[in-house]
Parts: structure tokens; sequence; C-alpha cells
């Protein structure tokens, strides 16, 4: 298998352009430490969990994941349709 080129000058610039459009240090990343990554068997759990009724503890514990994690998990579904609204939101069933 053929090793893959390095990046020339351009290719470079065009790259960062695009995904670092301001420079060093004039950007604040939010979230840096929450894990997105769900396996689907896992989301599956979560949004059963969610229908449910758990609160976001109760996710967490079960899920075994950090509660930001959990949060953006549902932020994410919420914003796809995958899951509905709670009267009592996310901290009560």
């Amino acid at each position: 298998m053929a090793m893959a080129e390095p990046f020339n000058n351009a290719t470079e610039s065009r790259l960062i352009k695009q995904w670092m459009p301001r420079k060093r240090g004039e950007t604040y990343i939010a979230c840096e430490s929450v894990d997105f990554q769900w396996s689907h068997s896992d989301v599956r759990t979560a949004i059963k969990l969610w229908d449910e009724g758990n609160s976001l503890w109760t996710m967490q514990r079960l899920l075994d994941r950090p509660q930001d994690d959990v949060l953006a998990l549902i932020f994410s579904l919420a914003r796809e349709g995958k899951i509905n609204p709670r009267k009592r939101g996310i901290f009560y069933g």
C-alpha cells in the first residue's frame, strides 16, 4: 500500500483557512473535554431511558458516562427529533 503524500503548502493553507478561521489564541473551543462519541447501542439505551422518564443523573449512572457527555447526547437527540420534550425537563421524568 502506498504512503499518502504529505501536505503541500497550498493544501495546508486551504485546510487551515477552512477549519481554523481564527488565529491561535483568539479562539475559545467550547466543550473540548466532552466526549461526543457514542455507540449505537448506547444511543438506543439512552433513548429508552429518556422515554421511560429517567433523570439526567439516573441516565449518567446507568450509561456510565459523565453528566456532560449525557447532556450533549440528549441535546443532540432532541435537536434531531429523536426524543420528545418532557413536561418537567431533563431533571425529572
